[in-house]
């Protein structure tokens, strides 16, 4: 069962890289892509890479950024994107 969701999240997780772009939306590189909060949502820090971020991340689009990993890091010390 396991292997099953790692799968489905990972594929899960692609789909949505690419329905917000395929690439950091502040600077445009397409390498270390992860989704950042820009607005809280009712998920906290618990299930990042797990199926209830994939499915928060679909149910609040505009809650969350496609930011690769520098631009990440920039802005959640900064917040100035």
């Amino acid at each position: 069962m396991a292997n099953k969701m790692n799968l489905w999240v990972k594929q899960a997780r692609k789909k949505l890289k690419i329905e917000f772009g395929g690439a950091c939306s502040n600077c445009g590189s397409k390498a270390g892509l992860q989704f950042a909060h820009i607005h809280p949502t009712a998920l906290s820090g618990k299930g990042r890479g797990r199926k209830e971020r994939i499915l928060d991340i679909r149910k609040n689009r505009d809650s969350y950024r496609l930011l690769c990993s520098t631009c990440h890091s920039i802005y959640d010390t900064k917040e100035i994107l």
